[in-house]
């Protein structure tokens, strides 16, 4: 996988940040200072925030479909690096469905380092 993080990997740990946040705030609610509860809501709020500006609403469904996309990039990449012919012959079968076009690009460029 590359180094530098990508769409689905920015949109996964922003959901984790604001899941931590979510249980950060749980536990001070419980315990903590009102200081610190507020503290925590603002931390949670800002994280929810910047989830929802990443994925352009409130629904986290297209942010699982992305990482399911990923996950299928990495297992064809892994098939390039011991089968490339086989994960060329992968890519022309997906390369035919137009919806499956920017990622069959991905995989192309994945696939080229192996040949």
């Amino acid at each position: 996988m590359d180094d530098e993080p990508n769409t689905v990997d920015i949109g996964l740990r922003l959901r984790e940040a604001a899941d931590n946040a979510r249980d950060l705030r749980r536990r001070v609610a419980s315990a903590g200072t009102p200081l610190a509860q507020a503290r925590a809501i603002k931390v949670e709020t800002d994280s929810l925030a910047a989830l929802r500006s990443h994925v352009g609403g409130d629904d986290l469904t297209a942010l699982d479909i992305l990482e399911e996309a990923q996950d299928v990039v990495n297992a064809v990449t892994d098939l390039a690096k011991s089968h490339p012919a086989a994960a060329s012959a992968l890519a022309d079968h997906m390369a035919e469905r137009k919806s499956l076009r920017d990622l069959t690009a991905s995989l192309r460029t994945r696939i080229e380092k192996y040949k």
